[in-house]
C-alpha cells in the first residue's frame, strides 16, 4: 500500500513539474539604453553630431521632421 501511494505521489510531482516553464531564456537588450549621466551631458544648441556622439545613433528617425530623433530601448526575454 505505501509502495503504490509513494508512485502516485512521485507520479503527480513529475507531471506537474511537466507543466512548468523550466526553460532558460536569456534577456536581449534591443535599441539604445540611456544612461541619465550621458542625457545630463546634453545641452541646448549642440549639433548633430555632437548628439550623436553622446548618446549613439537613434533608432528611428522622423520622416517628416529630419529634426526629430526616436531613443528607443526594451529588454525582451
Amino acid at each position: 500500500m505505501k509502495l503504490s501511494h509513494l508512485i502516485v505521489v512521485l507520479s503527480l510531482t513529475v507531471f506537474s513539474t511537466a507543466c512548468s516553464n523550466w526553460i532558460y531564456r536569456i534577456d536581449i537588450p534591443q535599441g539604445n539604453f540611456l544612461d541619465e549621466h550621458d542625457v545630463e551631458k546634453l545641452r541646448i544648441g549642440m549639433t548633430k553630431e555632437q548628439v550623436e556622439f553622446v548618446l549613439g545613433r537613434p533608432i528611428l528617425k522622423d520622416a517628416f521632421d529630419k529634426d526629430t530623433w526616436y531613443y528607443y530601448y526594451e529588454m525582451k526575454r
